[in-house]
């Protein structure tokens, strides 16, 4: 997840902070005598990633507050010209082309987008949200990172853990009730763009999406969310 963070001069410095098991599973630790301890990090594993699967959702700004003790000294400074989701997330599609070009300029993994979404209630925002979000993963490939795929979360409606059925990820609506499945418009903008390859314009020209590549790894891989 992105923090751009305020520093107290009020000079804005950009980063990235990335769960703490990322970086151990690419770079080795100094030898641990409890390496051989059940959980503990064994130095064989060092390289035994074949690609980083990044989670992205929105990107979070933070500024530095000396009152915030309990928060890790920073408290949210959001851009008040971001559009937001129904959970009021920010969506800023730049956001993960960053995310994905920081990520491969720092650990060189091929990289997927294992899960990208937009809580919206209408599906008024999805299909925007798909077609630029999808533009910044055209972009970081510009930029040089080795991304290999994308998948949207979620093509159903589903039970979140902390919103349960409240929030709506899918591209198909599901009746609780009768449990009927209705594709969205956002589904057949994302249908279209897979059968053509071809991103539609939301403020600018229409982009054409990746080319499928040859030879993909499958293997193991990490997430980073």
């Amino acid at each position: 997840m992105g923090d751009p963070g305020c520093a107290e001069d009020g000079k804005e410095e950009d980063g990235y902070v990335y769960p703490v098991h990322t970086r151990p599973s690419h770079q080795p630790r100094p030898p641990d005598p409890s390496a051989r301890q059940p959980g503990a990090h064994l130095l064989e594993s060092r390289g035994s990633l074949d690609y980083l699967g990044l989670n992205y959702y929105t990107e979070e700004r933070v500024r530095f507050d000396r009152r915030a003790s309990s928060g890790l000294f920073v408290s949210p400074d959001p851009d008040p010209s971001l559009p937001r989701s129904s959970l009021g997330w920010s969506i800023d599609a730049a956001g993960l082309r960053r995310a994905l070009v920081s990520l491969w300029e720092e650990l060189r993994l091929p990289l997927w987008v294992t899960e990208n979404g937009v809580a919206d209630e209408d599906d008024e925002l999805r299909p925007g949200f798909l077609a630029d979000h999808l533009r910044a993963v055209v972009e970081a490939l510009g930029d040089g990172a080795d991304v290999r795929g994308y998948l949207y979360w979620t093509g159903f409606d589903n039970f979140e853990w902390l919103e349960g059925y409240g929030a709506k990820f899918g591209l198909v609506a599901v009746d609780r009730a009768t449990l009927e499945r209705r594709p969205k418009p956002s589904a057949e903008v994302f249908a279209g763009i897979c059968g053509t390859g071809v991103i539609p314009a939301t403020h600018g020209s229409a982009a054409p999406a990746p080319p499928p590549r040859a030879g993909r790894t499958q293997g193991r891989g990490g997430r980073a969310g």
